[in-house]
């Protein structure tokens, strides 16, 4: 019978396997060293030139080029000129000596490994079994790592020899260029001197000219040397990680079948891996975990596990394999730089964000938060080049992976935003500070043998103590999950672990609790943990399911059913994320691991990175390209603080830094400086303002402020317990307000200067569940396991409910009486349907990026809005079909807007951002001028007008002075007391309006330049209870709630009763003079104009809305701010306009669509013209306006009568000063420099003279 390996037509297959395939140390080290060996990462410019120049030199120029070969000679054999050329381009012999050490290693090991096998073959050769055939294959695999490590040290002296080679060469071409430069000169001098000083001007340009090139010739070599050992650098850092990989699967005897730190080259599909699983520029340093947590092959690291764990594929993360992935965290944290060191809020982020100092993409994400005066918070972060993640994957660092790792020389504390602090090993109670970055966070060792560190700054504490549940495996391991996280008040998070290290739930002194999900070394799901208050029963509300994919983060579904996805590159940095409205944003990386490109759906915040490194080793800068091509500048120093911003029109902010990264100096770019001071502790205490002004903080101890002294060196004070709660406040006046605390640190009560207090009940976490008013009025607060209110009651017993979504959206509020009010949420946590007390509902659309796009109200109309890239506003089309438009410059400023009538109004920007210039719809420029802390100063118009501003030392206004040209028109000054209060207003050399106030600061009385006098009376909660107008005396009553229910003034009373939300439900008027018989009763009013008692005021007795009145969904829309932008409908520089026209006409200000116009047939705005019918009006009124939209003319038309014609003169600002009847001049106004109108002159015309009379407004 013939086989198929007997038949020669049949092909066998040919094992193209290498002899480290499948061995995952012995692979990566093979890519690593053919990586290094191919000379890819020499930079091109290093190429060696030809000989042949130095013969094109010697015919060109003989005298200087054997001068140079002198000077060459002299510095490669004269010891100070050899040692300084040493300096400058370093010394080859001593790399090639090191590139010769590890040749020899490298030979001596291969060595050991040929002996090894030669042995293994001899000796148990004869062994049979399935013993025999275990201790050959471990035998193979221990020769395969001794192999991969000869190998490696080859790799290590290729690199050193081919950098020392390029050396050389840099060596060699910057001694020839300086002696070629000397030896120029040389000649240079020879000719000035035989020429008796006649070619001194040309050899001095030509000398100076030769010099800048040669320096500008080896700055580039140099740049390029920088580049090419940065290209190395990541490639050594793989050798390295390798090297110390090969040594611990040597020490535990494992060979490749399992090998922490290491992660092979299994190619299982698709979703290949790569040799190792970090980012170029953050490569394998010693005990730095690169695995993303799972076993999908038998020889992988990812989670872990000897082949007898079973076939199960799921990864332990056990403690002895998380204690095996932190080896080495301490030299790394020692090593890595500041990357490692700095806070999330010292990070500066651009971008999505991006890290712009290191190029790293950061992600931050909170999962859940419990209020509370220690709030429970569980967040994760990823950040593409941080490889210590546990529970969320390898590049996410989270609340649950804070850890302290023992090794032989430190204990590093791991942070949950991947902060990694060295610190040295200490005797307990003896704090100790980190030996890398600048926080001066203290390690304690606790009698326990735990460990404790402490922000001093937020004044928190994360505690690491031996867990019961591991027996005292995590003390022998040197590996302490975090246990507990408490503030100073003793308020505690605790941390539950099950036998196998894996976290159950995490509790709350306050009596939270949340249960941990976990599966396959990975946390699956987060739910909290309540109780029913109606029956105890247990309540559990998921928040949070996480899925994943080989180990790495896939999904994140939060409590109300959606997910967002994240993809990554085989180096586990996340190349996008996309939300459950499909919004993603995708991330581009360079060879260095830098986000050099992210692309957004429909092109919203797409950018571009670029990064330079400066060759002195002084720093970095980050350029970033946004999506309208506009470039900002971030520049670094070496320890990653920002010190210059600089946007794309040229606007610089620059910074200087204390040790411990906290701005010393700032210069606008407006030129002003700000100094800050600091105390021994680190706390702020004095800042000096532009303008030499400065401010003062005194402490009684660290983070206890008690005075602060303003720059007009008014005081505000405070005092401390000794908890370090605040005690009590002291104003500017001496008012005095104190605080009474729970052992929470919760305010229990608040008594003021009035002695009046107000007292709160709190629980077990903080959270008020009973407020007493001063008068006794009490408010209780039922919550729900979230903290969240769900039911109010008043002091009247009114309950209003509320419900919620897991995500903390209001769903639903039921007021006392009965009618509720909803809202609906997409998941991503947008406003989607609005349904208002009388069910009229208002729906919220929404586009790419959660931007709103469209909004229709109730009646069914609706409001469209345009966005561009950057997530600003540039259109807004109301349900007319008019729109409202922005435009904004390369800083992202306002630029120009054109309203619904098309006028444009266009904005110029000073450097640090404040207002230069607006011209308006008419061509007027208005010019702004701003002070040295951009306070505005002076407004000055092209046709002459100007307003002019001061203001104290704190920033309040002190005088507004208006004119035209030379000439003041008005003036206006301010005065305060010290607490900041309006004391005087004085308009021109008019008396003042005066104002009064008590002892607490409310105002008392005011008397205008009249003497008129108004006064008013509180009662101890601060309520108006009387106000008196020249000598007329009106009171007012109130409800337990504090809702107005009636007033008098006189004899006549006016009562009112009000509904359990505060509807007017009926309003009796009386008076209280004698009665006489058969006179009228009391009058009864119903406010409802005949409506249903209890309807809304404002709507219908069945409850929907009078035409024309919007109902508010909390949501933008047209005539409300939206992202900074003027407001939609609002003209930007409206005045006041003064009082009602005396015709009833429309004023100017008004919109053409305002006008009164008679019809006859049609309808207004409907489209349909008037039909002309004989006899009857067709059109009573015309009317022309400014380009801004300001009427200028009114022309009415009587039968009969000649046609009147009123016309309006406006200043550039848009405020009538003159209004003119057939030509007539009638009315005249002036305003102050606040657009207050302050005189009103009325022209009455008769048949003998016309008549003025003014009216003085100014007070």
């Amino acid at each position: 019978m013939t086989t198929e390996a007997d038949n020669p037509l049949i092909a066998q297959p040919e094992d193209s396997t290498k002899w480290y395939t499948g061995i995952g140390v012995a692979e990566s080290v093979a890519d690593i060293h053919d990586a290094i060996s191919s000379g890819s990462w020499v930079d091109g410019g290093l190429a060696v030139l030809g000989a042949g120049m130095e013969a094109v030199s010697l015919a060109v120029d003989p005298l200087g080029t054997l001068a140079s070969y002198g000077v060459g000679f002299l510095m490669e054999h004269v010891e100070p000129l050899q040692e300084a050329l040493d300096w400058v381009a370093g010394d080859p012999d001593t790399v090639q000596a090191y590139a010769k050490t590890w040749e020899n290693v490298s030979t001596h090991i291969k060595q050991v490994a040929d002996d090894h096998k030669k042995s293994v073959d001899q000796d148990v050769a004869d062994w049979v079994g399935s013993a025999g055939d275990a201790y050959r294959t471990h035998a193979a695999e221990t020769n395969s790592l001794l192999t991969a490590a000869s190998n490696a040290a080859s790799a290590a002296s290729s690199a050193i020899a081919m950098a020392g080679g390029v050396v050389a060469f840099v060596r060699q071409t910057v001694r020839d260029l300086i002696a070629q430069a000397v030896g120029r000169l040389a000649a240079w001098a020879a000719e000035e001197v035989c020429t008796l000083g006649v070619a001194t001007p040309l050899v001095a340009a030509q000398a100076t000219t030769f010099v800048a090139k040669v320096l500008t010739t080896i700055a580039k070599l140099f740049r390029k040397l920088a580049s090419t050992f940065k290209k190395l650098t990541p490639l050594l850092h793989k050798l390295k990680g390798a090297w110390e990989d090969i040594m611990k699967a040597l020490k535990r005897g494992r060979g490749g079948t399992h090998v922490d730190g290491a992660k092979p080259h299994t190619k299982t599909g698709p979703g290949d891996t790569h040799p190792s699983s970090h980012k170029p520029d953050s490569p394998n340093e010693p005990g730095k975990p690169h695995d993303d947590g799972t076993d999908t092959h038998s020889t992988s690291h990812d989670g872990a596990g000897d082949p007898d764990d079973g076939a199960t594929g799921k990864p332990k993360n056990d403690p002895h394999q998380q204690a095996d992935k932190d080896q080495g965290s301490g030299t790394h944290a020692a090593e890595s730089g500041p990357e490692n060191s700095r806070t999330e809020k010292q990070v500066t982020g651009c971008g999505d964000p991006v890290d712009g100092a290191t190029g790293e993409f950061l992600l931050p994400e909170t999962d859940l938060e419990l209020p509370s005066v220690l709030p429970l918070v569980l967040g994760r972060r990823h950040r593409s080049g941080y490889r210590f993640g546990r529970w969320f994957g390898p590049s996410w660092s989270a609340t649950l992976d804070i850890r302290i790792v023992v090794e032989s020389a430190t204990a590093t504390f791991i942070g949950d935003d991947g902060i990694m602090l060295a610190y040295p090993h200490t005797e307990p109670d003896t704090p100790v500070l980190p030996l890398n970055g600048e926080l001066r966070w203290p390690l304690v060792r606790t009698e326990t043998g735990g460990y404790r560190v402490t922000d001093p700054d937020r004044e928190l504490s994360w505690c690491f103590e031996p867990e019961a549940a591991l027996d005292g495996l995590d003390v022998r391991l040197g590996n302490f999950a975090i246990s507990a996280i408490v503030d100073r008040h003793h308020n505690l998070i605790r941390f539950h672990y099950d036998s196998d290290g894996s976290p159950v739930e995490i509790s709350h002194s306050g009596g939270y609790r949340v249960r941990v999900e976990t599966a396959a070394g990975r946390v699956t799901g987060l739910s909290v943990v309540g109780h029913s208050h109606v029956d105890n029963a247990e309540i559990i509300t998921r928040v949070r399911t996480f899925v994943y994919e080989a180990g790495a983060l896939a999904g994140v579904t939060n409590g109300v059913g959606t997910t967002t996805t994240y993809t990554y590159d085989s180096e586990h940095r996340m190349t996008s994320w996309t939300d459950s409205n499909g919004n993603s944003l995708t991330n581009t990386y360079d060879p260095a691991g830098r986000v050099v490109r992210q692309r957004g759906t429909n092109g919203i915040l797409d950018a571009d990175f670029d990064y330079f490194t400066y060759p002195d080793g002084s720093g970095t800068r980050t350029t970033v390209t946004d999506s309208t091509g506009a470039a900002t500048i971030y520049d670094f120093d070496s320890d990653h603080k920002l010190r210059d911003v600089i946007d794309p029109l040229g606007g610089r902010i620059h910074t200087d830094y204390t040790p411990d990264r906290k701005p010393l100096r700032v210069i606008a770019p407006n030129g002003g400086i700000t100094y800050y001071t600091y105390t021994p502790d680190g706390d702020l205490a004095k800042v000096v303002r532009p303008d030499e002004k400065s401010i003062s903080i005194g402490y009684a101890a660290r983070n206890r402020p008690t005075v602060v002294t303003d720059a007009d060196g008014s005081t505000r004070r405070q005092e401390w317990d000794a908890h370090g709660n605040v005690a009590a406040t002291v104003d500017e006046a001496g008012r005095r307000t104190t605080f009474d605390h729970s052992p929470t640190g919760a305010v229990t009560s608040v008594t003021e200067s009035t002695g009046t207090t107000t007292a709160f009940d709190v629980d077990a976490a903080g959270l008020p569940v009973a407020v007493t008013d001063p008068y006794g009025a009490v408010t209780h607060i039922e919550r729900d396991h979230f903290g969240r209110p769900v039911a109010l009651t008043d002091a009247i017993g009114g309950i209003t409910r509320h419900e919620w979504s897991p995500e903390g959206k209001p769903l639903r509020r039921i007021d006392p009486d009965g009618y509720s009010e909803s809202w609906t949420w997409d998941g991503e946590g947008n406003l989607l349907t609005h349904t208002d007390r009388a069910g009229n509902i208002t729906f919220h659309k929404y586009g790419a990026f959660d931007l709103l796009t469209y909004r229709t109200d109730p009646d069914g109309t609706s409001t469209v809005y345009n966005w561009d890239t950057e997530r600003r506003l540039t259109t807004v089309t109301n349900p007319l079909g008019d729109s409202w438009s922005y435009s904004y410059d390369r800083a992202g400023r306002l630029a120009a807007e054109t309203d619904y009538n098309g006028a444009t109004t266009a904005y110029e920007h000073n450097p640090d951002g404040t207002l230069a210039v607006v011209t308006t719809p008419t061509g007027v420029r208005r010019y702004h001028t701003h002070d040295i802390l951009g306070r505005l100063t002076q407004i000055r118009c092209d046709t002459g007008e100007y307003q002019l501003y001061t203001h104290d030392e704190v920033g309040r206004l002190r005088t507004a002075i208006s004119g035209v040209g030379h000439d003041r028109t008005h003036s206006v000054e301010f005065a305060y007391d010290p607490a900041g209060n309006l004391v005087s207003q004085r308009v021109d050399d008019r008396p003042p309006m005066l104002f009064d106030h008590d002892e607490h600061g409310r105002r008392t009385s005011r008397r205008t330049p009249t003497g008129a006098v108004t006064s008013w009376g509180y009662d101890p909660a601060g309520r108006v209870t009387s106000m008196t107008i020249d000598g007329h005396r009106a009171t007012f009553a109130h409800d337990a709630l504090g809702r107005p229910t009636g007033w008098s003034l006189g004899n006549l009373v006016v009562e009112q009763t009000l509904s359990p939300v505060g509807q007017v439900l009926s309003r009796q008027v009386s008076a209280q003079a004698p009665h006489v018989p058969g006179s009228a009763g009391p009058l009864t009013s119903d406010p409802t104009g005949g409506q249903n008692p209890g309807a809304i005021p404002g709507q219908r007795p069945g409850g929907a809305p009078v035409p024309g009145q919007h109902a508010s969904g909390g949501v933008p829309m047209p005539g409300q701010h939206l992202h900074g932008a003027p407001i939609p409908g609002q003209h930007p520089h409206s005045a006041p306009i003064p009082g009602q026209h005396l015709s009833g006409g429309p004023m100017p200000g008004h919109r053409p669509g305002d006008a009164s116009v008679s019809y006859s047939g049609g309808t207004p705005g409907s489209g349909t013209p008037p039909v002309p019918t004989p006899g009857r009006l067709i059109r009573r009124d015309d009317y022309t306006w400014r380009p801004d939209g300001y009427l200028t003319t009114q022309t009415t038309h009587r039968a009969g009568t000649t046609p009147q014609h009123r016309t309006y003169t406006l200043d550039p600002a848009g405020r009538i000063t003159t209004i003119t009847d057939n030509g007539r001049p009638t009315e005249h106004y002036s305003y102050d420099a606040l657009s207050n109108i302050t005189s009103t002159c009325l022209l009455y015309t008769s048949d003998a003279a016309d008549e003025a009379r003014s009216v003085d407004l100014g007070g």
